[in-house]
């Protein structure tokens, strides 16, 4: 018989005793093992925690979801984690997916490599959510803008600038439907829109209002409105005047068949 000494036999295998031909392929298994259809390796004849597999190397077995198959050993082996249990589920190879239902879903697998609740996971990101808002423990998304209000007394508004909580019962405020970015309200007069707050706060009055002023909220100042123009007048003060009266004061001339605005 030929020396084949110098050719590896599989992990629990042995060479033929008695065999027609004497080659490097004379080996078998011990009891207990099989030959690999697919590789130079011995099977166990009963894998514990596997499902058949034909298509699957070396022994047509996959190991069951939360265990993966070991080379080394011939068997699935559990799959271990520092996962909290629950937060997860097991696929095949001990790959996982983080566990979701109608109430709950747990974050982080692309991004983290592991399963949080939402509140942990963003702070994981350093997310840091706006003032009077936080972050939901459980949610079944977790997005950056997946802040909620702690209480009642607020709303969530994405259109606000900057997004954030805005009061439902704000002081020394009114509604202004047309202004999304103050979450919808306007500041009476002495009062400027704070942004991180979202609230009116105490700026002081510069002048008593005259006719045709409006109160703007974000600069805490008058201005005239639509139609009028600004005509300075003592420092720090001026009046509103109608473009028709600011027209003819300066001999501005009309084009044949035309009007100042607001005129009548």
């Amino acid at each position: 018989m030929n020396n084949f000494t110098d050719v590896a036999l599989p992990a629990n295998g042995v060479w033929k005793v008695s065999t027609d031909v004497c080659n490097s392929d004379s080996w078998t298994c011990n009891v207990g093992y099989t030959r690999s259809n697919t590789s130079r390796y011995c099977c166990p004849t009963a894998v514990n925690h596997s499902v058949a597999n034909r298509s699957a190397a070396p022994c047509g077995v996959s190991c069951e979801y939360g265990y993966r198959w070991s080379n080394e050993r011939a068997a699935c082996l559990p799959c271990s984690t520092n996962m909290t249990d629950g937060t997860y589920r097991w696929l095949l190879d001990c790959d996982f997916a983080c566990a979701c239902t109608d109430t709950a879903c747990y974050h982080g697998k692309q991004t983290l490599g592991a399963c949080y609740t939402c509140q942990e996971y963003a702070q994981r990101l350093g997310w840091v959510p706006p003032l009077n808002a936080e972050y939901p423990v459980y949610s079944t998304s977790c997005r950056r803008e997946d802040w909620q209000c702690k209480n009642d007394s607020f709303s969530k508004s994405l259109a606000a600038s900057p997004p954030g909580c805005c009061l439902k019962s704000p002081s020394h405020a009114v509604a202004n439907l047309s202004s999304p970015a103050t979450c919808n309200l306007d500041c009476e007069p002495g009062y400027r829109w704070d942004s991180t707050l979202k609230q009116c706060s105490y700026c002081g009055i510069p002048f008593q209002r005259s006719a045709n002023m409006v109160w703007s909220s974000t600069t805490c100042s008058w201005l005239c409105e639509v139609g009028y123009v600004r005509v300075d007048g003592p420092p720090g003060q001026f009046q509103c005047v109608a473009c028709q009266t600011f027209a003819v004061s300066n001999s501005w001339q009309l084009p044949a068949l035309a009007a100042w605005v607001n005129s009548t």
